[in-house]
């Protein structure tokens, strides 16, 4: 019975014909797949394939209520996937502490920021890039993981 639901709500989503109360239970739902595969013991640290398609979701969907989904994401310690969402409401203080504090992942905060400042720019060669992608682009790497040097030095 679940996995139909999840097959319908996903098509609902991905054909953008569901409402935002089908977001928000997509969202729910991927949330208790990964509260229950904690609780069986299974990808406790790794990103599993729950949490792929949850962060996924979360960077695409239009109109879903952030709002409802944060406290649920921060009481399964879901990080990454509290970063997408206070980048979606351009809440980059927040993003930012939650790479910092949370993650303690410098460098991957750094890029963060410069993703964020290329889409800002008019061409805007950004936006396809998540804020969390695995493998940021050279421009998006400080110092610290393989980008460009700094100074004329």
């Amino acid at each position: 019975h679940g996995a139909l639901v999840r097959a319908y709500l996903q098509h609902l989503v991905g054909q953008r014909e569901g409402e935002p109360r089908h977001r928000l239970q997509l969202a729910r739902l991927y949330l208790a797949e990964i509260a229950e595969e904690r609780r069986r013991g299974e990808a406790e640290a790794a990103l599993g394939p729950t949490r792929r398609l949850l962060l996924d979701f979360l960077e695409e969907a239009e109109g879903l209520d952030f709002g409802a989904v944060l406290p649920q994401l921060e009481e399964l310690c879901l990080y990454q996937e509290t970063v997408v969402l206070h980048s979606r409401e351009s809440r980059h203080r927040e993003a930012l502490r939650v790479l910092v504090e949370r993650l303690s992942d410098l460098p991957r905060a750094e890029a963060y920021c410069r993703i964020v400042m290329a889409r800002r720019r008019p061409t805007a060669e950004a936006w396809g890039i998540s804020v969390l992608c695995p493998d940021p682009p050279a421009w998006a790497k400080g110092v610290g993981v393989g980008g460009p040097p700094r100074g004329g030095g």
